[in-house]
């Protein structure tokens, strides 16, 4: 399997579980595509751990909109969580606060290439229901990375 395939497939057993623990909390997944580590840009590949060629799989969940995302981290990221969650398990580092403003910006960058000629009349819900075509002149809409 292809390590790319086995990410996914990874992800996929890591949204169940989400789900399970979480229930309608957790409503989508996505896999955050962009080049490089969203901790320090630095590009991401396969990194020894415990002898054994790894990637480092991890996963934030984006609250407002109930998605799981998930990524990978370079070996010096990867490395730093590690460390970090050994020394004071459950606590936030800045390296985390980057990690996740760098996922949701690129979470919003994707939600918003997909709004190419639509408007929407409420926040959404986590469904498309309240996706409407655009029509010139149709009062109270907003683009919906205007919310």
């Amino acid at each position: 399997m292809h390590p790319e395939d086995q990410a996914h497939a990874a992800l996929a057993k890591m949204f169940a579980l989400a789900k399970a623990q979480f229930g309608s909390a957790v409503k989508s997944q996505w896999f955050y595509v962009d080049n490089g580590c969203p901790g320090c840009g630095r590009a991401v590949g396969a990194m020894k751990f415990k002898g054994e060629d790894t990637l480092s799989l991890n996963a934030f969940i984006y609250r407002p909109r109930g998605v799981l995302i998930g990524y990978l981290l370079c070996e010096r990221c990867a490395k730093q969580v590690l460390a970090a969650g050994q020394r004071k398990p459950a606590v936030e580092t800045p390296l985390h606060a980057t990690i996740e403003q760098a996922l949701i910006k690129a979470y919003q960058r994707y939600i918003t290439s997909l709004d190419a000629g639509y408007l929407v009349t409420a926040p959404p819900r986590g469904d498309l229901d309240c996706l409407l075509p655009v029509y010139a002149g149709v009062p109270n809409t907003t683009r919906l990375n205007d919310f």
